[in-house]
């Protein structure tokens, strides 16, 4: 289950990266849950995981999706942002067993909910 601790602040994070030039992303951990947005259709912003780290650059894995649709990004990156972002910019959020559901339903209380094992 997540906890507080395993969600970011993205300008707070924007600035770490800004004052480091390498090492890890301030604050990502392996595991954390974050909606992201997939490259390949940019329309579509998914319920995805941190699923490794390297460097200063971390790999963002779509639940429930094939690795294949994986990708490398860091901190600043436009394309990730924190639970509850859709929710708060009126956007879809597709979650990991691809069916839409309304973006109220995905907060810290219900990540159990959602999640496919």
């Amino acid at each position: 289950m997540c906890t507080e601790e395993s969600h970011f602040d993205r300008m707070s994070h924007i600035y770490h990266c800004n004052q480091q030039d390498m090492g890890p992303p301030q604050g990502f951990k392996r595991g954390m849950k974050l909606e992201a947005v997939d490259k390949w259709n940019p329309s579509l912003t998914c319920v995805a995981t941190v699923t490794d780290i390297m460097e200063s650059r971390f790999l963002i894995h779509f639940d429930a999706w094939d690795d294949t649709y994986d990708y490398w990004c860091d901190a600043a990156s436009n394309y990730i942002h924190p639970v509850g972002w859709c929710e708060e910019n009126s956007k879809v959020l597709s979650p990991p067993n691809g069916k839409l559901v309304p973006v109220t339903l995905w907060s810290l209380d219900h990540i159990p909910l959602i999640m496919i094992q």
